[in-house]
């Protein structure tokens, strides 16, 4: 599975991460256990409901939390929490190509996250 993240998710983590490395460390956490299996495990995964169906939310007890959706190969970010810091996303309707060329960063856990 791929990671990407909306240019707003990936700015707030920077922001966590230049704040609290602690949290920063837990949402990476969060990430990791997020790829290897998108619907269990750490932060206990909840389906939204409504016109949100297609997403998910975890949260950890700590307090830091993630929204996302799983299309395919790829796992897209589109919100970062943690103290407050946190990423506004719009869910808007594109294709996939659109979506990917108007929003998504493309990253690898591996380089992205050292």
């Amino acid at each position: 599975m791929r990671l990407e993240m909306l240019p707003a998710a990936l700015e707030a983590y920077r922001k966590i991460k230049g704040t609290d490395l602690g949290k920063a460390a837990n949402i990476k956490a969060l990430l990791a256990d997020t790829l290897a299996h998108p619907e269990k495990g750490k932060g206990n995964p909840i389906r939204l409901e409504g016109d949100f169906k297609n997403l998910w939310r975890r949260t950890l007890r700590s307090g830091e939390k993630i929204v996302y959706q799983v299309k395919g190969d790829v796992l897209l970010v589109l919100s970062v929490v943690a103290d407050g810091l946190s990423a506004p996303f719009k869910i808007e309707e594109y294709t996939d190509e659109e979506y990917r060329a108007k929003y998504a960063i493309h990253l690898d856990i591996g380089q992205t996250w050292r």
